[in-house]
């Protein structure tokens, strides 16, 4: 066979492709491991801007990019870093990882899977990703009141304390003197529910 006549030529630009097949298995991701349960993707005929396919689901979380690609890129996309490769597109803010400070560093290669390879979530303040024991939390949902209600006092303190609200005394809860406690609950939830006390719920992997 003369490769020069009998093989078949490749467009120098990919057209998008709109027909829809049958979803192909959703990828895993590490630290969003059922981005389905919590929104972060939905099913959909939308063509992903990254790979021109419609595959069947679009990821509708939070993209920093320099261009809009608000529910354009696939999940698939996103776990092989097609996205971030080609669009330069980043899903987590980078100093969001640890709370800005709050909680413990963890490695770059841990960053960099968050930051271009794993959906993020909404918030209806800056998201921040949990971290411990050298690795970050796997996001597995939200915890609203009857969770909260559920882990006990300390978690309402907790949350208290973040938000800036004032103890019985008129003063504001003290979050340094609660950091014990906290992590001890922390340790206890994610034993027992796999959920961290403050919204949004984490796993430790650890």
């Amino acid at each position: 066979m003369n490769p020069s006549v009998d093989a078949p030529r490749l467009s120098a630009t990919r057209e998008p492709d709109s027909r829809v097949s049958m979803p192909d298995p959703l990828p895993e991701f590490r630290y969003h491991p059922d981005p389905l349960a919590t929104g972060a993707i939905k099913a959909s005929h939308a063509i992903c801007i990254a790979c021109g396919r419609a595959r069947g689901y679009i990821y509708t979380g939070p993209v920093y990019a320099e261009r809009e690609l608000d529910e354009r890129v696939c999940p698939w996309c996103i776990a092989d870093g097609t996205a971030h490769q080609q669009l330069g597109a980043e899903f987590i803010d980078v100093e969001g990882i640890g709370g800005y400070g709050t909680w413990q560093p963890v490695p770059v290669g841990v960053v960099r899977e968050l930051v271009e390879r794993t959906p993020c979530f909404s918030g209806w303040q800056q998201e921040r990703w949990f971290t411990c024991c050298g690795d970050a939390a796997a996001f597995i949902g939200r915890a609203g009141k009857t969770e909260l209600l559920a882990a006990g006092e300390t978690a309402l303190e907790i949350v208290r304390a973040e938000a800036g609200y004032e103890g019985p005394n008129g003063l504001p809860v003290s979050l340094p003197a609660l950091r014990e406690e906290r992590r001890l609950l922390r340790l206890r939830l994610v034993d027992s529910t796999g959920a961290a006390p403050a919204c949004p719920g984490a796993r430790c992997y650890r």
